[in-house]
């Protein structure tokens, strides 16, 4: 195998992982790594303007944000730490002989349990506040560790293609047994991908439901991508890898997805990313439920999804020869 073959199936290690013995996931670009890239570099911004703005005062980043946490969570749980000194240096001021002739004071010494009542009556906002921070807390780190969506899965084994989606439910394709393996779905390696000018995708692909009755899409490749053919490598592994006892790219994947690397990029819209658990047996009763749906029908009837699905590839084969891309046709 030579030094680009290599190379190649390296990359692959950034876009698809193992999932056991006979079945490989492609990850998802856009509600994966954009999503996750997108909201750490806003965050990003934030911290370089706090810096900078902090830096005039001899001050660390978002300082003025810190202390108003810290005065919230001390007039919440310990307003003691703030309030005792307060209120000795009010009741120094009003038994000062000097004070009370100087400004002709008639108050009445309080008992400290009745001037922190007061002072907290005032202080309403900030201990509501102090629990709103046992809130946003949690989900600014949810946002910046996005959980890592589920992608496309292909199982050899059943010969099926599919996705869980966002209501939970489990959209099915299905490999035929001849001719292109991909032939249950459509698929362009020119889709969405955000500031790729022109020279970047994603890889589009189309699951057409007939036991859900209902199409979907998805764009799949690890964001950003490793370089501008990533999307013509995985279909060529995905066809390989259902064509193939030993496909050579499967040496050089695991069980994760690779996310360091010397790829700063990736690693900045990728790393710390919060699994989701695979619920493994409502997965399996779904795809069960729809191939026994699938068996059920004609070989005419399957002949004739197939075609459909062949006409509309052809379709977008042309459409992107015409403009020059490389589609990866059968």
């Amino acid at each position: 195998m030579n030094n680009t073959n290599t190379e190649r199936y390296r990359n692959l290690r950034f876009s698809i992982r193992k999932c056991g013995e006979d079945e490989i996931e492609i990850r998802h670009a856009i509600a994966d790594g954009y999503i996750r890239g997108l909201i750490r570099v806003f965050f990003i911004g934030l911290f370089c303007v706090s810096t900078t703005i902090n830096a005039n005062y001899a001050r660390y980043p978002f300082y003025f944000e810190i202390k108003t946490i810290k005065n919230d969570l001390i007039w919440s749980f310990n307003p003691d730490k703030i309030l005792k000194q307060a209120y000795m240096e009010d009741l120094e001021f009003i038994t000062n002989p000097e004070m009370i002739k100087k400004y002709n004071l008639t108050e009445t010494p309080i008992s400290y349990d009745e001037f922190k009542k007061n002072y907290l009556q005032k202080r309403k906002i900030e201990r509501f506040r102090a629990y709103f921070h046992f809130i946003w807390i949690p989900c600014l780190f949810i946002l910046l560790c996005l959980p890592r969506a589920r992608g496309i899965r292909v199982n050899r084994k059943k010969r099926i293609i599919y996705a869980r989606l966002i209501d939970g439910k489990y959209s099915v394709a299905f490999v035929p047994k001849k001719g292109d393996p991909l032939g249950g779905v459509t698929y362009s390696c020119c889709g969405i991908y955000p500031f790729g000018w022109g020279e970047y995708f994603s890889l589009s692909v189309a699951i057409y439901d007939k036991y859900n009755n209902r199409d979907t899409l998805h764009n799949i490749g690890v964001y950003p991508s490793v370089n501008q053919t990533q999307t013509q490598e995985i279909v060529d592994a995905v066809r390989a890898y259902l064509t193939e006892e030993e496909p050579e790219f499967l040496q050089h994947i695991g069980n994760r997805y690779k996310v360091w690397g010397g790829r700063l990029r990736i690693a900045c819209c990728n790393a710390f990313a919060i699994p989701i658990p695979f619920r493994r047996k409502k997965a399996e009763r779904e795809i069960d439920a729809a191939i026994k749906q699938w068996n059920r029908q004609t070989i005419e009837k399957k002949q004739n999804y197939f075609n459909d699905i062949k006409q509309a590839q052809s379709i977008i084969n042309q459409e992107h020869a015409e403009k020059g891309l490389d589609n990866r046709p059968w």
